[in-house]
């Protein structure tokens, strides 16, 4: 009998790029969570562009970048562990 769920590949994982979000506090968290996260300095690397509400509703170049390529954008309400622990 063949299984039929799809098998997670390597490297499949969300690349995560920061905008006006504490990066240690992130990794703080995900370490807590036992997560590993894989944070990217380049936009153009990025599946996921995580950011504050503050800079969200500003529209800077980077967040009209990551819009105008498609790439999803999660708003922070806040940058709190528990903000960080929904994403």
């Amino acid at each position: 009998m063949r299984n039929n769920k799809p098998q997670p590949k390597n490297g499949t994982g969300a690349k995560l790029y920061l905008y006006g979000v504490n990066r240690v506090r992130m990794e703080e968290v995900a370490g807590q969570m036992g997560v590993t996260l894989d944070v990217v300095e380049d936009l153009r690397e990025a599946t996921l562009l995580v950011t504050s509400k503050k800079y969200y509703r500003q529209k800077p170049q980077k967040i009209r970048d990551a819009e105008s390529s498609n790439i999803p954008i999660y708003v922070l309400k806040g940058g709190t562990p528990v903000q960080i622990k929904q994403l």
